[in-house]
């Protein structure tokens, strides 16, 4: 491999600089990696091969490739389709920028939904495109696609966690001190079953099971409330779960407040692995699983959203503060279009960003991924350093 260096020639009056964001280490890559950038572009924007050309390396958070492109082809690059756009993912381009205009290849967003009233959102869960539950510090809501409040009967009882849930039934579930509620689609309020102290709640997508989460254990009823299993020590060691989630495979994933990880065990509750993120400092918060069987996962200390696989190993950051200037991801959710919602702590804005390219499920083994608990390479303040693996083909739009 022949080492890279910084360097930038001038561009001739026919051609516009374009800059491509490398997020990795130049040290890792050579020129073939380049040239098979060169000719993505080209191929993106059906230009000849002497209308692009290279024509610089330049330092930035990870680093910058220069490409000179004719300027009758500037305005083509900036109105490609996202799935165009999302070819750049592949090649661990994670945005680029022309003038003072910046194009993020990853998560796209396309809506914003504001809640008045809201001080913050902690936990989102999705019941159909019209409608959310939401909860901040203090309350739980029921809200419209425009934010509007429709119910907001429902006290939240910790702080943070995700203390709600949306059976397959459309039935809301609920937790607070006294035990789990059940607020059925005719508004009717009923207590299934007592569960002492829960914190947090998921129901099941493959048997209408509810995961239940208290102070060291998590518990799992059927959807009538009988008591089938209890999670806890010896087998795996929880302390305080705040948020949990459940797999396609049967894997149960659960934030840790105290823990600061992830735990993960299969669905008989023996222990798999558990995640501690790829920075020295990690806070998980909301989690959630999409129709490829991947994991989601906020790092509120980071400012990011994370792609796991289903064996924990790290797919790539989805979204960040430097890209996508969130602050204190705490919720998320997918919904049943795949679109992806983001809540944080200090807004009370969900942001809905687009994010799957390809949900063939028949595809999703051809992935090539970081080892489990891998410290990967971050914007500038964090200062960590990556491996040169490409990302995810699948994600991103």
């Amino acid at each position: 491999m022949h080492a890279l260096c910084f360097y930038e020639s001038p561009v001739g009056g026919r051609y516009d600089q374009v800059e491509f964001h490398i997020d990795g280490d130049i040290k890792d890559y050579d020129r073939n990696y380049l040239n098979d950038i060169k000719d993505t572009v080209a191929k993106m924007l059906e230009c000849q091969a002497n209308e692009i050309f290279i024509n610089g390396v330049k330092a930035g958070n990870s680093f910058y490739l220069c490409i000179a492109i004719k300027k009758k082809y500037t305005n083509k690059i900036l109105s490609l389709d996202p799935i165009n756009i999302s070819s750049l993912r592949t090649l661990q381009i994670d945005f680029f920028k022309i003038g003072d205009q910046k194009i993020s290849t990853g998560a796209l967003l396309i809506n914003s939904i504001t809640i008045s009233g809201a001080e913050q959102i902690l936990h989102i869960s999705f019941k159909t495109q019209d409608e959310l539950f939401v909860s901040d510090k203090e309350n739980i809501c029921l809200v419209d696609s425009a934010g509007k409040i429709l119910n907001s009967g429902f006290e939240s009882a910790y702080y943070p966690s995700g203390s709600h849930t949306v059976t397959d039934d459309l039935d809301f579930l609920f937790v607070d001190t006294n035990g789990v509620h059940k607020l059925s689609p005719d508004g009717v309020i009923a207590t299934p079953f007592y569960s002492p102290a829960p914190y947090c709640i998921h129901s099941s997508h493959i048997n209408g099971d509810m995961l239940v989460g208290s102070f060291g254990k998590v518990t799992r009823y059927d959807r009538n409330g009988r008591k089938l299993n209890v999670i806890n020590y010896p087998h795996v060691r929880y302390f305080h779960p705040i948020y949990i989630t459940e797999n396609k495979n049967g894997d149960i994933w659960t934030s840790d407040l105290w823990l600061t990880a992830v735990t993960v065990v299969d669905r008989s509750g023996g222990h798999r692995f558990d995640y501690t993120g790829p920075y020295s400092h990690f806070r998980p918060r909301a989690l959630c699983a999409d129709v490829l069987g991947h994991v989601l996962v906020c790092d509120c200390h980071n400012d990011s959203v994370y792609l796991l696989d289903q064996d924990g190993n790290f797919l790539y950051l989805l979204l960040t503060q430097e890209i996508h200037e969130i602050y204190h991801p705490t919720a998320l959710c997918v919904d049943d279009q795949h679109n992806l919602y983001i809540g944080q702590e200090y807004s009370n804005t969900i942001c809905v960003y687009k994010y799957l390219q390809n949900t063939d499920v028949k595809h999703s083994t051809d992935q090539k991924h970081y080892s489990k608990n891998t410290e990967i390479r971050a914007p500038k303040r964090l200062g960590k350093k990556r491996s040169n693996k490409v990302g995810d083909p699948y994600y991103a739009t």
